[in-house]
């Protein structure tokens, strides 16, 4: 049972925050870092912070599907303009994001009130933050959808656009030709003002970058395409690791991590031993991914692997796959 400030006749300390630097009381974070499972008849109280809307209610739904049994798969659809404080700091919504992430919670960010993207000639000021909803839909693997791209009417008895984008969570593990996270997540019509410069153009281009007529406009019209920021790949560590893979992959994934591909590949003719190499993503901040690669050699008749190795990249923007995984290779 939640109960409000103002409503409730005692207060557990043990699942409260004094405001600290004018961040507010946030209820549930105590809950969501410990990991103690609600129980029935719990009662917690909270405090509304207006500084940090998004993160409080995050923060409620990651308490709640805590209540769900272990056979339900978590989800839900959050709705929201996306205006809020400019001062938000996207490293305290990182723990809380991990928790979801965790027990991989299918979300759904739908964006109201400005479906043409972003448009502050047309919100008097209250301009919403489309890059953030896009990052948190990203780090949980889950959707961003505009409303104007919802259909008012669907098909009975159909798997319908509100299934795909919101019930069901589709998982592909095989290699397959780069796939960029701001097109897995979006569902619907791209907005040129909402994607990266990147994304949008076809080719890249090394060097200077010269902007059209057209394009000066940015952000105050919708049809302009914004500025390029050059991406870059780098190598951050590479090390061995004499552990399981089993156990190596579930410490990753208790840190955030998502696996996003799974490569075996024979080293013999006979079959005798095969590499299988894993990649994991962590969508750290709007223009950084963390990728994950574990790199292992099994030899059959053996239970545990002979040789592990294992590597962690930053990825200022999104992550590329490059390399036959033995050694994960890098662009500067």
């Amino acid at each position: 049972m939640v109960e409000s400030a103002g409503l409730h006749a005692e207060q557990d300390t043990g699942y409260s925050r004094q405001s600290r630097g004018g961040y507010g009381a946030m209820p549930f974070e105590s809950a969501s870092r410990s990991g103690k499972q609600p129980r029935s008849g719990d009662t917690f109280t909270f405090t509304y912070d207006p500084d940090a809307p998004l993160l409080h209610t995050l923060q409620i739904a990651d308490y709640f599907l805590k209540l769900m049994p272990e056979v339900c798969s978590a989800a839900f659809v959050y709705l929201t303009d996306g205006v809020m404080r400019s001062n938000f700091a996207i490293s305290k919504a990182q723990p809380i994001t991990s928790s979801l992430a965790r027990r991989s919670t299918q979300c759904t960010f739908l964006q109201v009130g400005s479906c043409g993207g972003f448009t502050p000639e047309t919100t008097l000021g209250f301009v919403g933050d489309n890059e953030l909803l896009l990052y948190l839909a990203a780090s949980l693997g889950g959707r961003f959808i505009y409303a104007s791209d919802c259909p008012d009417v669907v098909l009975p008895r159909q798997i319908n656009f509100y299934h795909k984008a919101m019930l069901i969570k589709e998982t592909q593990l095989a290699r397959t030709p780069v796939r960029y996270r701001y097109d897995l997540t979006l569902y619907g019509t791209r907005r040129p003002v909402d994607m990266p410069r990147e994304r949008l153009d076809s080719k890249r281009v090394k060097g200077m970058y010269s902007l059209s007529s057209r394009d000066i406009g940015f952000p105050w019209c919708a049809e302009c395409k914004p500025p390029v920021v050059d991406t870059v790949t780098t190598r951050f560590n590479d090390y061995h690791i004499p552990v399981n893979l089993g156990a190596l992959i579930e410490l990753r994934m208790d840190e955030g991590f998502t696996i996003r591909t799974i490569q075996v590949n024979k080293l013999d003719r006979e079959g005798l031993s095969e590499r299988v190499s894993v990649k994991m993503e962590l969508v750290w901040h709007p223009n950084i991914t963390i990728i994950y690669r574990i790199t292992n050699t099994h030899y059959t008749g053996h239970g545990d692997s002979r040789h592990g190795k294992a590597s962690r990249d930053n990825d200022k923007g999104e992550g590329k796959d490059k390399g036959d995984g033995n050694q994960p290779s890098s662009d500067a």
